[in-house]
């Protein structure tokens, strides 16, 4: 019986601690970023001449999800 007490004390422990680790994680970083409208201007025209996604999302430093957002 004392065996059981402990191991559910153990596991409450664990299971609090990464509660709490995954509420900060959360808190600290936005969901996401909208881009502006210039920057909408500039992935369309940017893409338009030719570029690639990869090399407009390295030049914006925009992540490739947004970049291909913009297109049509």
């Amino acid at each position: 019986m004392e065996v059981n007490n402990s191991l559910r004390a153990s596991q409450s422990a664990e299971s609090q601690s990464t509660e709490s680790e995954y509420a900060e994680s959360n808190q600290s970083q936005p969901r996401h970023r909208y881009l502006s409208r210039d920057e909408w201007i500039q992935v369309y025209t940017l893409r338009d001449v030719g570029w690639q996604l990869d090399d407009i999302v390295k030049m914006l430093n925009i992540s490739w999800a947004q970049a291909q957002c913009c297109l049509p």
